[in-house]
């Protein structure tokens, strides 16, 4: 408690009163952490551009106990990509990737694996990486770091079979990748699963996000992959994220 300083990324902030702000910031001490910004509201704010949507940033706030929200006393902008933002396009995925952290992070949960993630996607971002492969990046990444992601190898987790060895097709359920076999006598939700889009997954999983500019994927398995990923998300969230739906309405995602 008290005076605490760490590095942080804005998630997202309201309103609140007339002049002031409630901020979310994913820290990399603290993990998610909700405070008050006093008077950044105003036309001449201390905070400047310090508050926009995923600026990297070092935080100084105080913390009493027993209170839910910190008080912001200071902010120290390290890194802006308001710029990019611009662009529709990349706006409407920052949205998106601010609410999948928001929503699979709990409270205070210290990630610094998720922390130094995020950083990489927004150096790809900054790159003029690809804003397609950086979500499906993104996506594989937050499951696998927060344990959703199912075991990634070419064998059925039922039946031990191996996969793709044949012309018989492959299954992808919340709990792992099965055969046809045992596809066809599951109760549980699946989605068909290609070699190609296995492949390109499997890649992702053992490469920086700085390595998918190499790729060439085409737009079929890249939708296939957005399917798998989109599958998975609402499974464990229990729900259909407001941002992946907006994306959905401006024709990006099926």
């Amino acid at each position: 408690m008290g005076l605490q300083k760490t590095e942080a990324i804005v998630l997202r902030s309201y309103k609140l009163g007339e002049k002031d702000k409630i901020v979310i910031f994913f820290t990399r001490d603290f993990g998610k952490v909700r405070g008050v910004a006093k008077s950044s509201r105003q036309l001449i704010s201390r905070f400047g551009s310090c508050l926009e949507l995923f600026s990297h940033i070092w935080l100084i706030f105080f913390e009493k106990e027993g209170q839910e929200l910190v008080k912001i006393n200071q902010c120290d902008l390290l890194k802006s990509y308001f710029e990019a933002q611009q662009d529709l396009l990349v706006g409407g995925h920052l949205a998106y990737f601010s609410e999948l952290i928001i929503e699979f992070l709990p409270e205070r949960d210290v990630s610094q694996p998720i922390f130094r993630l995020v950083l990489e996607l927004l150096a790809g971002i900054a790159q003029g990486l690809d804003i397609h492969y950086i979500a499906r990046y993104f996506e594989l990444w937050l499951l696998k770091l927060q344990g959703f992601l199912p075991l990634w190898e070419e064998r059925c987790r039922k039946c031990s079979r191996e996969l793709f060895i044949d012309s018989q097709a492959v299954y992808i359920q919340a709990q792992g990748l099965i055969c046809n076999s045992c596809n066809s006598s599951s109760s549980a939700k699946s989605l068909p699963l290609s070699k190609r889009a296995f492949n390109i997954i499997q890649f992702m999983l053992k490469n920086r996000i700085n390595r998918m500019k190499i790729l060439r994927i085409k737009k079929d398995a890249l939708e296939e992959i957005a399917q798998l990923n989109h599958f998975l998300i609402t499974h464990f969230l229990e729900k259909e994220l407001k941002s992946y739906q907006y994306l959905k309405n401006m024709n990006i995602y099926n």
